[in-house]
């Protein structure tokens, strides 16, 4: 049985999500296609988009979907 992603609205709620959590955002998408783009949050704590090195702040791509909750 296949259930709908939860989407996750505040900065308080993405910190819930453990590292390795994956999201999907609602509002950032590719700049050529319009295709939206995952965040991950890394060993640092931090969000990090597709495979760059640098953090995106999450008010650069709240709404988000969780497509992945790592275990703790």
């Amino acid at each position: 049985m296949s259930s709908e992603p939860r989407t996750v609205f505040t900065v308080d709620e993405l910190d819930l999500l453990p590292i390795g959590s994956v999201v999907l955002s609602e509002t950032y998408t590719h700049y050529l296609d319009d295709w939206p783009v995952a965040f991950q949050r890394w060993s640092d704590g931090e969000w990090h988009r597709g495979a760059r090195s640098s953090d995106t702040h999450p008010d650069n791509f709240l709404p988000a979907k969780v497509i992945h909750e790592a275990q703790q």
